[in-house]
């Protein structure tokens, strides 16, 4: 399947990657890159291997743990030949308030 990645995903992918690499260390901002990417394959290959989100407003919304960083959680939604990659956010978040009705 083709990855599609919202603006609002790579928003918060820049802000984890950057907050780690400053108030942390660079290596583990590395560490976190290479597990995102290892999660987005995975799902790319395998895109019902999230748990379904019925709990949040948006459609269809899956929810997949980062291997490492388990507190790290992407969103994402199978549409057609495409998974769209809609946020990636720490879970302990308020997460209906990141994902408000349409």
């Amino acid at each position: 399947m083709k990855l599609v990645f919202s603006s609002v995903f790579e928003d918060d992918f820049a802000e984890i990657v950057t907050q780690f690499a400053g108030e942390v260390s660079p290596a583990l901002s590395v560490r976190f890159e290479n597990r995102m990417l290892a999660a987005v394959e995975l799902i790319a290959s395998q895109p019902e291997i999230g748990r379904r989100r019925k709990d949040l407003a948006q459609p269809n919304l899956r929810s997949f743990r980062v291997a490492g960083f388990e507190s790290y959680l992407i969103f994402y939604q199978v549409r057609a030949e495409d998974v769209f990659l809609v946020r990636v956010l720490h879970g302990a978040m308020n997460l209906p308030a990141m994902f408000p009705e349409a």
